[in-house]
């Protein structure tokens, strides 16, 4: 598979270094590499065959989203935010599916955050609200968005007290893009509010993750929000090697005019070249280990198992803390060369800024997995789905 994968991944690469800046200046991905997502095929990769998509194992998921992050983060952060909705595939009616999965080139984008209501009344459903951060709108062909219930105006509460979410699916000419990205890092995402004024929707594309399925595909096995933070996390590592390759050949080729010593001879960067390269290659191996025991799992036709899950959670921040400490230490000791919009640490360093604002790397997220690891429950609801 991972072969595969590669092939598809390898005429992506040298598009997205071509379009980088111009993604960057106009806030959004360019025509041509959205046209080079779709052709890949790699929309797909955590969609199961069954539904339309290619049933990547998680471990190769990984490789493909941290060579992508490497290359340019804007591109693999939208197409991550689209693979979420892949997972979600479990859930949705075979009509949805066929719409969204079937030809495995459609571009979409997604937010779990509950800004907008949908409101059942009989036989119809309409959907209104402004959802924010909706990552690749401007070239998606479809959002989905999570929406509180409503019937006949009234709202609809869970078991828990709380609103029952429902999500729905609008074509792109239901919605309309509000421009509101203007942002330090992640510019080239075009994550822009969305608007949907009171659009209808036909029921097979509305659905919600609570019914209980009969997965028969490994990828509708994995646990949803501990891959999607797996993912998250070799982003950040596909980030901070791109910061770290970018600073060993520094090191090994710049000759300082006058006094300074040059990189090379500098024990501080001597220190940090040898222990952060290694620090990023323990933070991948440890990804790696995590992420082929949830997937043996699947594959074996076994339910996700709240350990492993949770292990992959701590693996994620595992990487999270490395990278972070890389980029943190090797973007200072760029000196000022590092603060200019040409330097090939600049970038990465802004991206990743703005990547660990994050839900997934936020300290509460961190905290669930000690409070799962110490006996208790998790906080957050979703920690194992």
């Amino acid at each position: 598979m991972l072969q595969s994968l590669n092939a598809r991944l390898k005429p992506l690469l040298p598009l997205m270094a071509e379009h980088r800046n111009e993604a960057e200046k106009n806030r959004q991905l360019s025509d041509a590499v959205c046209a080079a997502i779709r052709d890949s095929g790699l929309l797909g990769m955590p969609v199961a065959p069954d539904h339309g998509g290619l049933g990547t194992p998680l471990p190769d998921m990984l490789q493909v989203f941290e060579a992508m992050a490497h290359e340019d983060a804007a591109v693999s952060w939208v197409v991550w935010n689209a693979g979420l909705i892949g997972l979600y595939a479990r859930y949705m009616p075979d009509a949805l599916c066929r719409e969204l999965f079937s030809e495995g080139d459609q571009m979409i984008c997604q937010s779990t955050i509950p800004a907008g209501e949908l409101h059942v009344d009989g036989e119809t459903r309409c959907v209104r609200g402004r959802w924010p951060l909706m990552s690749g709108s401007p070239g998606a062909d479809w959002a989905v968005l999570t929406c509180r219930k409503f019937v006949d105006g009234q709202p609809v509460l869970d078991a828990s007290g709380g609103p029952e979410l429902i999500l729905a699916a609008l074509p792109r000419e239901a919605f309309e893009i509000i421009d509101t990205w203007h942002s330090s890092g992640l510019r080239g995402t075009g994550s822009n509010d969305i608007d949907v004024d009171g659009v209808t929707v036909p029921e097979h594309r509305t659905f919600d993750l609570a019914p209980e399925i009969d997965a028969t595909a490994p990828t509708d096995r994995l646990p949803i929000f501990a891959c999607v933070s797996a993912i998250f996390a070799a982003q950040v590592l596909g980030l901070a090697q791109a910061v770290f390759d970018h600073a060993l050949e520094r090191g090994r080729s710049l000759v300082t005019p006058g006094p300074m010593l040059d990189p090379r001879d500098r024990p501080d960067y001597q220190i940090a070249v040898a222990r952060h390269g290694e620090a990023l290659n323990v933070a991948r191996e440890r990804l790696k280990v995590a992420a082929h025991s949830v997937w043996v799992r699947a594959h074996e036709g076994q339910a996700p198992a709240p350990e492993a899950s949770t292990d992959l959670y701590a693996a994620a921040f595992f990487v999270i803390d490395a990278a972070k400490s890389a980029v943190e230490t090797l973007h200072d000791l760029s000196g000022t060369a590092g603060i200019y919009e040409d330097s090939p640490i600049e970038k990465p360093a802004r991206d990743l800024h703005a990547m660990l604002r994050h839900i997934v790397a936020q300290p509460f997220m961190h905290a669930d997995v000690g409070r799962v690891k110490l006996g208790l429950e998790p906080n957050w609801p979703l920690f194992f789905g």
